[in-house]
């Protein structure tokens, strides 16, 4: 098990390195799928702000790829302040991949107010076994009660906040 510590810088709005100096984890699909993390965050909200410290904490338990994507599994000890609500997901982080056509998405599910699992996609595309990210950006439903996602230039906190009060993943 990797246990995550530091904390880390931003650059051009997405962070560099989130939680410390990358060499926690030994490739760079490791590294870059902790990077992927680092986009689900904002500066001064303070549900964010919880699953930050959680990630500082967190131990990856699991690790899966299934040939078009990844899932990680995280564990967090129990001493650590939860989030309300409880069970979200965040998924607004989309990326470029030198290998791959098209986009790649993200998700991260809060569980019981703790960071459960990040599951990284690609589509119809295979997941490439060294990724090699060109650019991260976030997006969001335009309009907002459409499934149509579109690139915005920053985080949409308020569709974000949203989806947080309104859908639950426990």
């Amino acid at each position: 098990m990797a246990r995550f510590r530091g904390s880390g810088t931003s650059y051009n709005g997405f962070s560099e390195n989130f939680l410390g100096d990358g060499k926690i984890f030994g490739t760079a699909r490791q590294r870059w799928q902790r990077n992927r993390i680092a986009q689900q965050r904002g500066d001064d909200d303070p549900i964010l702000a919880i699953l930050r410290a959680q990630l500082n904490v967190a131990t990856i338990t699991s690790r899966k790829t299934t040939g078009v994507g990844f899932f990680t599994d995280f564990g967090v000890p129990n001493s650590v302040e939860r989030t309300e609500p409880s069970g979200f997901v965040i998924g607004d982080v989309y990326a470029n991949f030198r290998e791959l056509i098209n986009e790649v998405g993200f998700l991260l599910f809060i569980k019981n107010g703790t960071l459960s699992l990040l599951e990284g996609f690609a589509c119809a595309e295979e997941w490439p076994s060294e990724p090699c990210l060109v650019e991260a950006h976030y997006v969001h439903h335009e309009p907002a009660d459409s499934p149509m996602l579109r690139r915005c230039t920053v985080r949409d906190f308020k569709q974000l906040r949203a989806n947080w009060n309104g859908a639950q993943a426990d």
